[in-house]
């Protein structure tokens, strides 16, 4: 199982990053805490906010685009669409040809808080 949410690096560790946040996975089987996405290159951040700001960029970089079969109400204006967009573990929207953008995207998926996956 791994748990990613912000984490802040211990104040007191001999290392450049002490006392910032990062965006972090822990992994329950190796027990091991890393910086992921964008985070694992930046060298932290002052707050819990930034990270998971900075986390969101990279989800919204890597935003998934998808159609299915079946029509459902776009969810900015209610027209009816096959396209879907969205973000891994943020969850995804119908989102009509004009509204299947990054923007929207962001607006409907927020901060990333916590994430549980395997």
């Amino acid at each position: 199982m791994n748990f990613a949410k912000p984490r802040q690096v211990d104040e007191s560790a001999d290392r450049a990053d002490a006392g910032k946040w990062r965006w972090t996975v822990y992994n329950d089987n190796t027990k091991r805490v890393y910086a992921s996405g964008y985070c694992g290159d930046c060298p932290g951040h002052e707050t819990a906010d930034e990270a998971a700001a900075h986390h969101h960029e990279y989800q919204l970089d890597h935003m998934m685009l998808s159609e299915t079969d079946s029509q459902h109400h776009c969810a900015k204006c209610g027209d009816w669409t096959a396209l879907w967009a969205g973000v891994r573990l943020g969850g995804s929207y119908p989102l009509c040809a004009i509204h299947r953008t990054r923007e929207i995207v962001a607006e409907l998926t927020g901060l990333p808080g916590e994430e549980w996956y395997t």
